[in-house]
């Protein structure tokens, strides 16, 4: 079906990435948890085991290659539609390898509860300032964070 649409890039990371959405059908059945796999199952076969040099430059290559340059693309205009299609795929597929080949895990730190309150007390707001300043009611609600 996306036989007529063709990679003008003649970069090998870039096509490689363009025949394998093409191969697996990644348009037609578009799921994000599909492409995402997809991106784990290529990431696997192909540049799993390469050096850390070898993925920086990988990385360095996707990232100045843009999917969403329609003039990249040889395309029958009756198919632009599907090219959009493509292109969204495309543009997920390679953030997930990317994130693969830097290998980033969205971890986040653990700092244990709060040990203060997250705002003042209320005794606070009966009497605000010094000698100069008086706070007078204007009938707003103050709101307090505790743990």
């Amino acid at each position: 079906i996306m036989d007529s649409i063709e990679l003008k890039n003649k970069s090998l990371g870039v096509n490689k990435i363009f025949k394998f959405v093409i191969k697996e059908n990644l348009v037609e059945d578009f799921s994000l948890d599909k492409i995402n796999n997809s991106a784990k199952i290529f990431f696997e076969n192909e540049y799993h085991s390469l050096s850390k040099k070898n993925k920086l430059d990988i990385i360095n290559e996707l990232d100045e290659y843009s999917f969403f340059n329609i003039k990249g693309y040889n395309f029958d205009k009756k198919e632009k539609s599907k090219l959009f299609k493509l292109i969204l795929v495309l543009s997920i597929f390679k953030s997930e390898i990317i994130k693969l080949l830097e290998n980033k895990k969205l971890d986040y730190p653990d700092y244990g509860p709060l040990k203060r309150k997250a705002s003042p007390s209320l005794e606070t707001y009966e009497y605000v300032g010094n000698n100069k300043l008086e706070i007078h009611p204007t009938n707003r609600s103050y709101g307090l964070l505790f743990e």
